[in-house]
């Protein structure tokens, strides 16, 4: 998959595409990017979220899904 590497809502965009087929390492490594070239980006924020619920660290993961409700 080519992505542009410096738009960092690609990144974050394919991190959650990554959670929901259940490649943990590559969501992680897209969410990490994504938040590097950008700590507004919403897509990654959202991945970031969705990881630390799949961790079970719900009380971190809270703030981060609703900051953008």
């Amino acid at each position: 998959c080519r992505v542009d590497s410096g738009f960092a809502e690609a990144h974050g965009g394919l991190a959650i595409v990554c959670l929901y087929e259940d490649k943990i390492d590559d969501a992680e490594v897209h969410t990490a990017q994504a938040l590097q070239l950008s700590r507004d980006c919403l897509s990654g924020a959202l991945a970031h979220s969705l990881l630390l619920a799949r961790a079970g660290d719900f009380p971190a993961a809270a703030p981060l899904s609703t900051a953008f409700a």
